[in-house]
C-alpha cells in the first residue's frame, strides 16, 4: 500500500518534490528501516546465532546452530566448509555442519535474513588418531619410567585409557619404590587411590569398567582427590575422596621412579589388560576439559587447546604407549 504522511512526515530526499508522497510498496505491519535509501532492512529484524563450541574436531558429532535472532534465513560459509542439507558450503537452511566432510581449517560462517547478515568464526580440526596401546599379561609385564614428574601440592591432574577383561587386584600407576602413592584396582571390582599417607575412599566407590576402553582422570588438590570415568557427562558418576590428613606428595628424592603396570614397593598386583595415553598436569582440570578430552571415546591430542580444553600448557608428561 501506498505510504501516508500524517502533518509534518515530509519524504526524505524524495526526488518528487517537497511534501510528495513516497510511493513504496510496504505491506501491512512491514515498516523498513531507511526506506528512503532503498527498502533494504526490515525493523526488527536480526540475524543473531551461535554454535556451542568455537572449535570441532571432525569425527565428533555434526553440530547445529542456535538460532538467537529472525528465523528463516541462509548459512554460508568459505570454501571447504559443507553442510548437511545442502551438501556444500552455501544454501543451508539449518547451518549444521557435516564434520567429516569439511576440510580442518578456521572458517566464518554467516547467517542471512531479510537482507541482515552475522557472522561466527568457527575452526574445525583434525580428529586425533591412537593406533596402539600397551597390553600387559598379569603376570609380570610393567613400564618403570626414571625420570618421573615432581609433584607437589599445587594440585595435579592423572589421566590414562584402560581396558580390562575382568576386575582384580592389579596396579595401574605407583611411585616409589617406597611410598603407597598408588591408583589400584581392587579385587571387589572398585578403584582406591592412596596420597603417600594421605588414606581416605572415594564415595560412592568407582567401579572399574570391564571389556572396553575407559578414560580414568584423576583430580588431586592437598585435601582430596576427584575421579571421573570417561565424560562428566551422559550419566556418568563424579566420585570424591577427602584425605584424612595433608598428604605427602611425591618427590624425587623419596620417590624417583614411576611404575605402570605393577606395585612399586614389590613385584605384586600386576595389570591385566591394556593402557594407553598416560597424562600428567601440573594443575587441576576442570569438569568441562575432562569430557573434552573424553571426546565421546576417541581420545583427544593433548598437546594442544582445543574446545573446552584449555590446560595444554600445563601438560607435564604425556605417554604414548607405542604410538
Amino acid at each position: 500500500m501506498a505510504v501516508t504522511n500524517g502533518w509534518g512526515q515530509a519524504a526524505k530526499n524524495n526526488t518528487n518534490g517537497y511534501g510528495k508522497l513516497a510511493t513504496n510498496n510496504i505491506g501491512a505491519g512491514s515498516i523498513y528501516e531507511d526506506s528512503w535509501a532503498g527498502d533494504t532492512a526490515l525493523i526488527g529484524v536480526t540475524a543473531g546465532f551461535s554454535y556451542s563450541k568455537s572449535s570441532y574436531v571432525n569425527d565428533e558429532a555434526d553440530p547445529t546452530p542456535t538460532i538467537t535472532g529472525t528465523t528463516g534465513g541462509t548459512f554460508s560459509a568459505g570454501s571447504g566448509l559443507v553442510f548437511v542439507d545442502s551438501g556444500s558450503n552455501t544454501g543451508s537452511s539449518t547451518g549444521q555442519i557435516d564434520l567429516s566432510a569439511t576440510t580442518v581449517a578456521a572458517y566464518t560462517i554467516t547467517y542471512t535474513v531479510s537482507g541482515v547478515s552475522s557472522n561466527v568464526s568457527l575452526s574445525v580440526t583434525q580428529a586425533f588418531v591412537n593406533d596402539y596401546s600397551m597390553l600387559f599379561d598379569g603376570t609380570n609385564d610393567y613400564i618403570i619410567i626414571t625420570d618421573p614428574y615432581v609433584f607437589d601440592n599445587t594440585g595435579y591432574t592423572i589421566s590414562f585409557w584402560y581396558y580390562t577383561p575382568a576386575a582384580a587386584s592389579m596396579m595401574a600407576f605407583a611411585q616409589g619404590p617406597t611410598s603407597n602413592f598408588e591408583i589400584y584396582a581392587w579385587a571387589t571390582g572398585y578403584w582406591y587411590f592412596n596420597a603417600a599417607g594421605g588414606g581416605g575412599v572415594f564415595s560412592p566407590l568407582p567401579p572399574i569398567i570391564t571389556n572396553d576402553w575407559t578414560l580414568f582422570t584423576l583430580v588431586v588438590s592437598n585435601v582430596g582427590a576427584t575421579l571421573y570415568q570417561n565424560s562428566t557427562t551422559g550419566g556418568s558418576t563424579t566420585h570424591t575422596q577427602t584425605f584424612a590428613s595433608t598428604p605427602v606428595y611425591p618427590n624425587l628424592t623419596l620417590y624417583p621412579h614411576m611404575f605402570i603396570g605393577k606395585r612399586s614397593i614389590a613385584d605384586t598386583y600386576y595389570w591385566n589388560g591394556k593402557l594407553d595415553e598416560y597424562a600428567i598436569w601440573s594443575s587441576e582440570l576442570g569438569s568441562t576439559e575432562v569430557t573434552e578430552i573424553y571426546n565421546s571415546g576417541t581420545p583427544t591430542a593433548l598437546d594442544t587447546d582445543a574446545g573446552n580444553y584449555t590446560s595444554s600448557a600445563d601438560l607435564q608428561a604425556w605417554y604414548r604407549m607405542g604410538d
